[in-house]
């Protein structure tokens, strides 16, 4: 029984936030005990209040009868109150400590284009749908990396952080869509800026001895922003391998939205295709590679890479959790303290003996 009550509350781990508050309980025999030797001799102190019917009057022998049990009764409710009452002051909770691992990985950066040409068919059912359908299948089987996601067109926006959760990952790669930006505001395609925010969110959260990539799903058509080979020289100097996935086909292609064709600035339809000499110009310069996405099968060669990459865990971690009980022990205090007043009302100030 012993065992089952120390499981239940583990009372090796119950501390007080001001444990001299305890020294305060050794009075509390004492308080019993002189309130228990009150109970056992004295009568009621005062007659009770009742009404007078007929010129009749109290018997004298009712007057002074003593009631020693509901007395006994009140001592003991004012000593638990007064137990309480000093728990409360000591602040009573359990500790429980627990350390936290993190797996060994790589910090890893999905940088993903969403610009008005990703909406190209010649991947179906197009290329953004068949990039965000890449990058998932990296995300859920990255276990134990921590990666961070970034979108861009003309302007980079942070999706998520750098974050272990790979379910939440998914979730918000598979939210993109053509309408997540304004292409009216933010058309167009800027490789290197996307390359520099990239790098700078890895170079702000590096952990010694854990290696670090970017994985940038792109068609490569950068026109705008800084020049994708100057991000990239930045991105070698940094110590940051870059993986470069092209997506769609070499030969142009009309663009549609919604089944409508896509106008340009220039008031024609958009014709896009791969542009499949700068992005492995980009790779050689930051010396990492260049693949192209004609199949899931490139994930395969990617997941070759990361092995290879040296892995290293986040930190590890002590947490302590505190429970404290002094709600617990009010709830009592309050359910005592009522018992008190309704003994006090009913049983010596009333009319009810």
């Amino acid at each position: 029984m012993w065992e089952r009550l120390s499981e239940a509350l583990p009372l090796s781990d119950l501390t007080f936030e001001q444990p001299w508050a305890m020294v305060l309980l050794a009075a509390v025999p004492l308080f019993l005990w002189v309130r228990a030797r009150e109970a056992g001799t004295a009568a009621v102190a005062f007659a009770p209040r009742q009404l007078r019917v007929s010129g009749a009057t109290p018997s004298s022998e009712s007057a002074g009868r003593p009631v020693r049990g509901p007395m006994r009764l009140r001592a003991l409710l004012e000593t638990a109150l007064l137990t309480g009452v000093v728990l409360v002051v000591a602040g009573p909770h359990l500790e429980e400590s627990f350390e936290s691992v993190s797996e060994e990985g790589i910090d890893l950066v999905l940088m993903l284009d969403i610009s008005a040409s990703m909406q190209a068919a010649d991947i179906r059912p197009n290329r953004l749908e068949a990039l965000k359908e890449l990058a998932q299948n990296l995300a859920h089987q990255s276990r134990g990396n921590r990666i961070g996601v970034f979108v861009f067109a003309k302007h980079v926006f942070t999706q998520t952080p750098l974050t272990t959760d790979a379910d939440l990952l998914a979730q918000l790669v598979a939210e993109l869509s053509y309408e997540t930006i304004r292409h009216d505001e933010s058309g167009g395609t800027a490789l290197g800026d996307a390359l520099l925010v990239a790098n700078d969110a890895l170079e702000r959260q590096r952990v010694d001895g854990r290696a670090q990539m970017i994985v940038a799903f792109t068609d490569g058509e950068s026109h705008v922003g800084i020049d994708p080979l100057l991000a990239a020289k930045v991105v070698r100097e940094s110590g940051v391998t870059l993986q470069v996935i092209g997506i769609g086909r070499t030969e142009p292609v009309p663009v549609f939205v919604h089944g409508k064709p896509f106008i340009n600035s220039e008031d024609e339809q958009l014709r896009t295709q791969l542009q499949e000499a700068q992005l492995i110009e980009v790779a050689q310069v930051a010396g990492g590679m260049y693949r192209h996405a004609e199949s899931l099968d490139v994930l395969e060669e990617v997941f070759a890479d990361l092995e290879q990459l040296t892995k290293a865990p986040l930190e590890v971690r002590r947490r302590v959790l505190r429970h404290s009980l002094v709600p617990s022990i009010a709830q009592i205090l309050l359910l005592l303290f009522l018992g008190w007043v309704s003994l006090e009302a009913l049983r010596f100030r009333s009319p009810l003996r």
